[in-house]
């Protein structure tokens, strides 16, 4: 008998990817592409809550300023109110409470969005107003 040598298969170009091979890249892409997409709404979230936090800060500083300006002189104890910026309703308190020095107020602030309780408190700014000097000839505050 003559013995002859094996045929070695020469791969063909154009046979293409197996079954086995077409499932794990999918399961490849499936993963990828679903960890990429809770990243994007990550990404997204983050930038909504960043944006509350700043036009909070905003608005905290708007009402402390506000006291400043109108060289309004506080009384002790608690106010509050509501204020439209950027299209949104918040809600802000003011503590005012009293420092060993009379002659100054402490005065914490804080603000939310006022339709989301659950949100709770943005911002919170603590500041202290000085009791405004009377000029003479200067109607008082």
């Amino acid at each position: 008998m003559i013995r002859r040598p094996a045929l070695r298969r020469v791969p063909d170009p154009a046979r293409g990817f197996t079954l086995l091979e077409v499932l794990i890249a999918l399961a490849i892409l499936a993963i990828a592409l679903a960890a990429a997409i809770q990243s994007a709404g990550s990404v997204a979230g983050n930038a909504a809550y960043l944006r509350d936090r700043t036009l909070a800060d905003w608005v905290a500083r708007n009402q402390f300023i506000e006291q400043r300006i109108t060289r309004a002189w506080p009384s002790v104890g608690d106010s509050d109110g509501t204020v439209t910026m950027a299209g949104r309703e918040w809600k802000w308190t003011m503590k005012v409470s009293g420092t060993p020095d009379p002659d100054m107020r402490q005065v914490d602030l804080k603000v939310s969005v006022k339709d989301d309780p659950k949100a709770g408190s943005l911002a919170t700014l603590v500041g202290y107003l000085g009791k405004p000097q009377v000029t003479p000839g200067a109607p008082a505050p």
